[in-house]
């Protein structure tokens, strides 16, 4: 016995490693070391295929094969799949390009005037809204594109860092200097000096199903649900770390907080925590989150990770 017992703990770890295995699954766009595995975005369009925003450029998923959709070592901040599939992207650099098939890219000169975008969305009417690295908020509109700039409204500065469209028609952004809200008619700045948000500094926003927004800052994740402010941080929740870099939820309804940390998980009640030592991500540095049908992906500095 004492010959048969250390294979059978032997065999049991493997099965439930292959186990936990079979809940999750790493992808590289390239095997080696390089900018195309650092991940910024995830969509997918209506057909279901995987696109993939990187510092080097778009990415296509073509069964076992990654290709490239337009130039290479184009530094990408953002990008957004429209109801018609049409695809547009925010670039450093490059202001906003947008193509209707990933071969052929327009460049929207006016959507970006200060010639780089960090972020690119819809509303719920599917007008698009840019965040410009500079310029304030740009919308498109028939006649032409509408810009918004603080001083003129009431956005924290003209660096936009986040945008969310919620489900009463509101548009939500993100700044170094703080939340705007704006109502179709009116704005509103929230900021450390006249609310609960921990810090002026959002870089993400979600909207869940409950109409709750979530504010992810440099330090800490703040929920706002209707007018009331709850602060989650280090030192009063499960967050592994104060600086949230991404925000998402799933068809349960979980709340999935990206850190440079790990990725939290946040049910209502618990969180749980994985990282690159007690699961399969594949790093710790979790800077995007794609909810699609039953599984979850994670966009990485080093690749994705998918939890089924």
């Amino acid at each position: 016995m004492k010959k048969i017992f250390p294979v059978i703990i032997l065999m049991l770890g493997f099965v439930l490693n292959i186990s936990a295995q079979k809940h999750s699954l790493n992808y590289r766009i390239k095997q080696d070391f390089s900018p195309a595995n650092d991940i910024v975005g995830i969509k997918f369009d209506s057909k279901g295929a995987m696109w993939v925003a990187t510092s080097y450029g778009l990415y296509k998923k073509e069964q076992n094969e990654w290709l490239l959709s337009g130039a290479a070592n184009i530094y990408m901040q953002s990008f957004f799949i429209d109801k018609h599939d049409k695809i547009w992207t925010a670039l450093w650099g490059g202001g906003v390009h947008a193509s209707v098939d990933g071969k052929k890219w327009e460049s929207i000169k006016a959507a970006a005037p200060s010639g780089s975008a960090n972020v690119v969305t819809a509303d719920n009417k599917g007008e698009i809204w840019v965040g410009d690295f500079s310029a304030g908020v740009l919308r498109s509109g028939k006649d032409g594109w509408v810009n918004y700039k603080a001083g003129n409204v009431a956005l924290g500065d003209n660096s936009i860092l986040a945008i969310l469209p919620d489900n009463k028609n509101r548009m939500w952004f993100g700044s170094y200097h703080g939340l705007s809200l704006f109502d179709g008619k009116l704005w509103r700045l929230y900021n450390k000096a006249n609310s609960k948000l921990p810090d002026n500094n959002v870089y993400a926003l979600l909207a869940d199903d409950k109409g709750d927004i979530w504010i992810g800052t440099c330090n800490g994740l703040a929920r706002l649900s209707g007018n009331t402010w709850i602060v989650y941080n280090v030192e009063n929740s499960g967050l592994s770390s104060d600086l949230i870099l991404s925000l998402g939820v799933d068809a349960k309804g979980n709340i999935w907080a990206g850190t440079n940390k790990g990725i939290n998980v946040f049910d209502g009640k618990n969180w749980k925590t994985f990282n690159v030592k007690n699961s399969a991500l594949i790093d710790d540095r979790i800077q995007a989150i794609t909810a699609y049908k039953n599984a979850i992906y994670l966009g990485t500095s080093k690749g994705i990770t998918v939890f089924n």
